[in-house]
């Protein structure tokens, strides 16, 4: 038996990263050459003359071209620069053969890809990411380019696609690449570069690098040209070779130079719509509490409301507009779950049994808060959204609705997203370690994020409008970008979700914009921190408001809560059982709730219509308030006396209502009337006597002792069942 043997091939050599398509290493003498070719004879070797094969056999035919359309001059230069060489026809039925010389291979593809992709034309940007695919080995260039990352303390593990896209293509790049390279020549070349019009000839800048060699020049250039940092391309009129940055880091360059003016805060002029001063949250809440007081609703095991009673909840709520819902990113489905959700949140609900069915009650901090001023409710309020947020408290689902686009199987760490609205995560990068992960966050450094972005809005005057897109152009322009932390942006780590944000000023302008936004649309305007409004183009505008102040944790005069704050609440109470109370102290309207149904919706800046009925003044009573207090409540809140007719209806209501108790008896149905007499003489008064012949007893006190009385008189216990199976048994018999 005979076995085949593999015969190892010829190892393959190990290719650059650069080298995918042609090899670099001879370049030089050829680009000299090149440079010296007139520009008819450059074009006749670029578009005429057949590309050389990579490893031609001795033995095999080359492709040559026609000797006729060659002019004598061109073919003669060609010749004697050693790009091409003439093949003798073998007889005079065929044309002399041009062929290009061996050795040309790599320079005549290179040729053919600048002519290809023109990477220093600015309308072909797209045709960077063919060259990479067609010049480099993908796997290696990922690695040299990681690389330049870390000796710029850049750890984090990016794709190819992500390198190029955030750090490549960024007028930074050319500059981390030559602090990579740690070649002094390398500034160098690049500072020409880019004081230069346009692109540099490949050879002329050999020689404008002063006191240096132009070999050492050409290696440096080579190495900037495989790093990215440059690019070359043929110059579209001569074909001569011709390097340079790439169009968009110019460009960038370019305008990073330039004098630079700060994007301005645009004031809006006329306002066409302005939105409540309040806080939408604040009136929500108050709305939602002031009904669970006057009706404490239904709720399923999940804690969530019945539909029913979800209706009922939206019917006294204040109606916003749509314009303002949408620039909260709210509606007004969600507007009743916010408020429940924040009520449990905030613990001032409870829910308690009664009987088969849960009902959600106001506990004793509930009628605390509703029952204080403005100033303590807005406090409390913030005091949940400015506290440090644990993990766990993150995920909790009262809060979750609050928290945008907050997924809970990322491990993002508690994050500051009560506060902001959105996860964003800023931390201090320290030279010579590794760069932080978004879970490494402190609460130094939530506090220092915080302070940056304070310091960013007190821009915006209190009370003037600004359109909200200036003021997010404005606030995140360059270093004034509060996610910098006043910084240079290579001096921290941005983090959107688990994203790592580029220090570039582009994508930290992205994000900056995004955080602000979330910030205003999700905190400050549901808060009342800033006061909304729209233009005449329906664009959003916001002003500055005193709170703002109190959500940052400083303190706020007491007729800055809100306007008239300190002036006390009228209630008139009229003849047809109306309550109106009129101001901005809710501890009336919380008092007066619990006996009165709503009759008009809504409790925040207007007047507040509540209705006295029988049917609400007998549910105050059932939940235990006393008649006393419902009378003391109405002439201590009343603004004026009275009327009789309703201190005397309201009186009869309440003592008209009487309490009943509920309790478990056993009924014994007695065969006949002497032997319910007989049941009663032996328990007495344990027993209520209901008809002739039915004895209720209450079954805990029927004990082994008292049955045994029951023997004694001659009565025999028997279940209902069993006297049934009695029954049945003996028809069976009888038949």
């Amino acid at each position: 038996m005979s076995y085949g043997t593999w015969i190892r091939s010829k190892e393959k050599k190990s290719t650059d990263f650069s080298e995918k398509a042609y090899s670099r290493e001879s370049m030089a003498i050829w680009d000299a050459k090149w440079h010296r070719l007139s520009v008819q004879a450059r074009y006749f070797f670029l578009f005429v003359v057949k590309s050389p094969g990579k490893n031609r056999l001795p033995k095999s035919k080359p492709t040559g071209v026609s000797a006729a359309r060659f002019p004598a001059a061109v073919l003669k230069e060609l010749t004697a620069a050693g790009f091409v060489e003439l093949i003798t026809a073998r007889s005079r039925a065929f044309d002399d053969q041009v062929i290009a010389c061996d050795g040309l291979y790599d320079f005549a593809t290179r040729l053919r890809a600048m002519h290809s992709y023109h990477l220093l034309d600015p309308e072909k940007s797209s045709e960077f990411r063919k060259y990479l695919d067609y010049i480099f080995v993908g796997s290696k260039l990922l690695g040299v380019l990681s690389s330049v990352l870390r000796h710029h303390q850049i750890f984090n593990e990016l794709s190819l696609a992500e390198i190029i896209k955030a750090y490549v293509v960024h007028q930074r790049w050319p500059g981390w690449v030559a602090g990579a390279l740690k070649e002094p020549l390398a500034e160098q070349i690049l500072d020409v570069i880019r004081q230069a019009e346009g692109p540099v000839p490949l050879v002329a800048l050999l020689g404008q690098i002063p006191g240096s060699d132009p070999a050492k020049v050409r290696k440096v250039v080579d190495a900037l040209i495989t790093h990215l940092a440059l690019v070359e391309d043929l110059e579209p009129k001569t074909w001569d070779v011709m390097v340079g940055l790439v169009p968009k880091v110019r460009e960038q360059w370019i305008q990073f130079n330039q004098p630079y003016n700060r994007a301005p805060l645009v004031a809006c002029e006329r306002t066409k719509e302005v939105g409540p001063s309040g806080s939408v949250i604040a009136d929500d809440l108050r709305s939602v509490l002031l009904e669970i007081a006057s009706d404490p609703p239904r709720v399923r095991q999940d804690q969530a409301l019945y539909t029913k009673e979800i209706e009922r909840f939206q019917a006294v709520q204040e109606p916003l507009p749509a314009w303002l819902l949408k620039a909260m990113k709210w509606s007004d489905a969600s507007r009743v779950g916010q408020a429940i959700g924040l009520a449990r949140a905030l613990q001032l609900v409870k829910d308690v049994a009664e009987g088969k069915q849960i009902r959600l009650h106001l506990n004793a901090k509930g009628h605390k808060w509703l029952s204080s001023d403005l100033e303590e409710q807005y406090q409390g309020i913030y005091k949940l959204f400015t506290a440090k947020a644990e993990r766990n408290s993150v995920l909790d689902p009262h809060m979750g609705i609050f928290c945008s686009s907050f997924d809970p199987f990322n491990d993002l760490g508690a994050g500051d997203t009560r506060f902001l609205g959105a996860h964003v995560t800023v931390l201090r990068l320290e030279k010579g370690k590794r760069v932080p992960y978004h879970w490494d966050t402190k609460v130094v450094d939530h506090q220092a994020l915080r302070t940056s972005l304070d310091e960013a809005f007190a821009a915006l005057k209190p009370g003037i409008f600004y359109r909200l897109d200036s003021v997010k152009s404005h606030l995140v322009d360059r270093e004034h970008n509060p996610l910098n932390r006043g910084l240079d942006p290579d001096q921290v780590v941005v983090y959107w979700h688990s994203r790592l944000i580029p220090p570039r000023d582009e994508p930290r302008e992205e994000a900056g914009r995004l955080v602000i936004e979330t910030f205003v649309r999700q905190r400050l305007i549901p808060l009342g921190c800033v006061r909304v409004a729209i233009d005449d183009e329906d664009r959003i505008c916001i002003a500055r408001e005193p709170r703002y102040d109190a959500y940052f944790d400083r303190p706020v005069a007491l007729e800055d809560w809100a306007p008239n704050m300190g002036v006390a609440a009228r209630v008139v109470v009229q003849p047809d059982f109306s309550v109106i109370v009129i101001g901005l102290n809710p501890a009336p309207a919380a008092e007066l709730a619990p006996f009165c149904e709503r009759s008009s919706s809504g409790s925040g800046q207007g007047a507040l219509v509540l209705k006295i009925t029988r049917d609400s003044i007998v549910k105050a009573v059932g939940l235990g308030l006393k008649p006393e207090e419902i009378i003391n409540r109405l002439k201590r809140h009343a603004s004026n006396d009275v009327p009789l007719n309703v201190l005397r209806e309201v009186e009869e209501w309440s003592n008209w209502v009487r309490r009943v108790t509920t309790s478990t008896l056993t009924v014994l149905r007695c065969p006949d009337q002497e032997t319910a007499d007989r049941v009663v003489s032996a328990l007495k008064r344990l027993t209520e006597r209901i008809s002739n012949t039915i004895v209720a007893v209450d079954l805990k006190k029927l004990t082994a002792v008292e049955q045994g009385k029951l023997r004694n008189y001659g009565i025999i216990l028997q279940k209902g069942t069993e006297a049934k199976a009695s029954k049945t048994k003996s028809k069976k018999q009888t038949w």
